[in-house]
């Protein structure tokens, strides 16, 4: 009964998050397209089904379906992407419209004739999304090696059973760094240990891998995965 109402919680959760999200992608595009009768309606079939495309990946994977699952899946996840850089570009443009506006005011001479109308806010958000969910797309497949030298006294064969539980390097499972930035932000608050080497004390580290790949949309931006090749670079004690 709990699972079940769990799951409730967290549709109606993502469905009104998602889709106020879609119900303003929609009023924006059809504006900006000037869309009128049937083309209203194939905007709108469009959005509903991008809308639903995580729910249909998941009933295709449990019935199956692999391929047809991955193939919703990545159209679904790319446009989520896709979505996200486009409300995140025409926010931070209204945001500027709204200062131009305001400076309008005090010097209308100066600053009234640079505000510029929303349709164009809509079509340089749309420009800056592709061009930023392209970007993404392709750092998502381009894995760095990052190499990481460690200094160590003394190499030994042997393993003490005092030393069980008391090593000097964590590895860490990775956090993608947030995958999408700005969310590395949300995964420092979430996470103690920050990406990357940490020193914790003498002879001691821990290392959080940004990890190879992706979770949802198939996009990083402004966090690479990588492979990490540890170097343990001998150096005696004196």
């Amino acid at each position: 009964m709990r699972s079940w109402i769990g799951w409730l919680m967290f549709i109606s959760v993502f469905l009104s998050i998602y889709g106020g999200a879609h119900t303003l992608v929609f009023f924006k595009l059809k504006t900006a397209l000037g869309l009128q009768g049937r083309g209203i309606w194939i905007l709108l079939a469009f959005l509903s089904l991008m809308v639903l495309a995580p729910f249909a990946e998941r009933m295709l994977e449990k019935s199956g379906a692999e391929m047809m699952a991955r193939g919703v899946a990545y159209v679904g996840y790319v446009w989520m992407g896709l979505v996200f850089f486009l409300l995140t570009a025409y926010g931070c443009i209204s945001a500027g419209r709204g200062m131009l506006f305001l400076l309008g005011k005090a010097a209308p001479q100066i600053f009234e004739r640079l505000i510029f109308p929303d349709v164009t806010a809509v079509w340089v958000a749309v420009g800056a999304a592709l061009l930023i969910t392209s970007y993404g797309h392709f750092e998502a497949g381009s894995i760095r090696t990052e190499r990481v030298s460690l200094p160590v006294a003394e190499f030994s064969s042997r393993l003490e059973k005092t030393s069980l539980g008391l090593f000097n390097l964590q590895l860490s499972g990775h956090t993608h760094q947030g995958q999408i930035f700005p969310f590395v932000y949300l995964t420092r608050l979430a996470y103690s240990l920050k990406q990357g080497l940490t020193v914790l004390g003498p002879k001691q580290w821990s290392y959080v891998s940004r990890g190879t790949g992706t979770w949802g949309p198939p996009i990083r931006f402004l966090a690479p995965p990588e492979v990490t090749v540890f170097e343990l670079e001998f150096k005696p004690e004196h």
